[in-house]
C-alpha cells in the first residue's frame, strides 16, 4: 500500500467513523505528524514496534527517553506524548469543576490535582492548603515514592498549612499510576495516622483523594466518619 493511501484510509475512516476506529499506532501517527506526513507507513510501523516494545500507550507516554524504534531515527520524544496526556487531564479536570475558584467539593478539588497527579508514574503525595471559604493556595508536592508506594512523615504533610498564610486546612491527595484509583489498606492506615496527627495540631484535613489518570476517589466519600471525628476520640483512637 503506498504511503498516500495508507495517510487516506486511516484519515478517510477517521472522519466517516470517528477517531475511535483507529489504531493506537495511527493515532500516535495522526496526532504527532499530522494527516499530510509523506512518511505516514515508516512511522506507523515504528510507533507499532515501539508499542510492543513499551507494552502500552500508557507505558510510551511515560517513557524518560527518545522513542527510539529498532531503526531508523526516533519519530518523536516522550514529551510531545506526554503533552497530549496533560491536555487531556486538563479537559477532564475542567469537566469536574462547576466552581473553579474553590476547592469546596471533592470533585473541584479533584480537577485541581488531576493535572498535577494524574500522568505521574511514581506514587507522590502532594497537599494543598485552603482557606477558610475554600479558595486554593497551590500545591506543594511533599513525596515521591516507588510505583505503587509513598511514604510521608507528619511534618511534611503539615509544613504547607503551617506556613500558608491562611486558616490551617488542607486537601491531600496521591497517586495510583497503574492501578484504579481505589484506595487500599495501607492508604486507609496512612489517613487515619495523619487524622491523628493533624488533630493535635489542629488542622484540618477536609479529603484524602486517590487519583488514578483522569479518575478519582475521595476518601471522605467513602467513610465519612474519620474526617469528622472528634479531636479527642481521635488522639485516644
Amino acid at each position: 500500500m503506498s504511503t498516500t493511501r495508507q495517510t487516506l484510509s486511516a484519515v478517510q475512516r477517521a472522519t466517516t467513523h470517528g477517531l475511535g476506529s483507529l489504531t493506537d499506532s495511527e493515532l500516535l501517527t495522526l496526532a504527532l505528524l499530522g494527516e499530510y506526513e509523506q512518511d505516514w507507513r515508516r512511522y506507523q510501523d515504528d510507533f507499532d514496534s515501539l508499542l510492543s516494545h513499551h507494552g502500552g500507550l500508557k507505558a510510551l507516554t511515560g517513557a524518560t527517553h527518545p522513542l527510539q524504534p529498532a531503526d531508523g531515527p526516533p519519530p518523536t520524544t516522550p514529551l510531545r506524548l506526554q503533552a497530549i496526556l496533560q491536555l487531556h487531564l486538563r479537559i477532564s479536570a475542567e469537566e469536574l469543576q462547576d466552581s473553579p475558584l474553590h476547592a469546596n467539593n471533592p470533585s473541584n478539588a479533584a480537577a485541581i490535582f488531576i493535572p498535577h497527579l494524574g500522568a505521574l508514574q511514581e506514587e507522590t503525595l502532594m497537599v494543598m492548603p485552603i482557606s477558610d471559604d475554600f479558595v486554593p493556595a497551590p500545591i506543594r508536592t511533599v513525596a515521591v515514592g516507588q510505583l505503587n508506594t509513598v511514604q510521608a512523615t507528619p511534618a511534611q504533610i503539615f509544613r504547607p498549612a503551617l506556613e500558608a498564610n491562611a486558616p490551617a486546612a488542607i486537601f491531600i491527595a496521591h497517586n495510583h499510576p497503574q492501578t484504579d484509583p481505589q484506595p487500599s489498606a495501607d492508604d486507609w492506615t496512612f489517613t487515619l495516622q495523619m487524622l491523628r496527627a493533624a488533630a493535635l495540631l489542629r488542622i484540618t484535613i477536609h479529603d484524602h483523594l486517590v487519583i488514578s489518570g483522569n479518575r478519582y476517589r475521595s476518601m471522605r466519600q467513602e467513610n465519612e466518619a474519620p474526617f469528622t471525628q472528634d479531636h479527642a476520640d481521635l488522639q485516644t483512637g
